[in-house]
This record gives C-alpha cells, structure tokens and sequence, in this order.
C-alpha cells in the first residue's frame, strides 16, 4: 500500500492544476505540513502552489519512488527525480506522516539541489 499511495502522490507534482487539486484532496489531508532544504509550509493550497513553482523551476520534471516503507502511522519512501529525457536530475528521501484515514498529513524531504 505505501509505495502506491507515494507513487500517486509523486504524480501530483507532475500534475495540471485539475488534477493537482483533485489529487492532493485524495491523498493529502487539508492541514497537511510540508518541509524540504528550500521551504516549509502548511496547507493544501500553498503545497499546490509550491508544486506549480516546481513545474515551472523543472519544466518536464517527473519522480520516481524507488523503494517505501511503512510501520505506525509513519513512512519513509526514497526518490528520483527525472528529467524529461528520463535522466536522474537529483536523488533524495522523504519522510510522511499518515493520519488516522491513511492520507498524509506532514512531509520532510531531504535532498541536495543541483547547484
């Protein structure tokens, strides 16, 4: 179940606006918390902005999970993210917390950025 739901939420970052918003409704819940080197927010409507910036800043861009695990209402999935050409652009880790209906309710992404 963890690398499916992290799959589906690695495609929002990829997502149209429509799909964003109907996605993150589904898999996020309303409050949720989000934390990387380059931000820290909270809310599903400044994490849909943020990941419209994203597309912006990495046009084509798209993640790869390659491995989630889970236990206790915690998560911990490892990551691509790929460019348009299905090259690696960077690799990293994220951490998710799990409410109580099974939707992620806080994210800390660990990473380096390309320079």
């Amino acid at each position: 179940m963890s690398k499916e739901l992290w799959q589906r939420y690695a495609r929002i970052w990829s997502s149209d606006a429509t799909t964003r918003d109907r996605e993150m409704a589904a898999c996020l819940t309303a409050d949720v918390t989000y934390r990387d080197p380059a931000t820290s927010l909270s809310g599903i409507g400044d994490f849909s902005k943020y990941m419209a910036d994203f597309q912006t800043g990495f046009p084509g861009c798209w993640f790869r999970i390659k491995e989630a695990r889970s236990h206790h209402g915690r998560t911990l999935a490892t990551w691509d993210l790929m460019n348009p050409q299905d090259q690696i652009v960077f690799e990293g880790m994220s951490y998710a917390l799990l409410a109580d209906d099974g939707k992620f309710s806080e994210f800390n992404g660990f990473f380096d950025p390309p320079a």
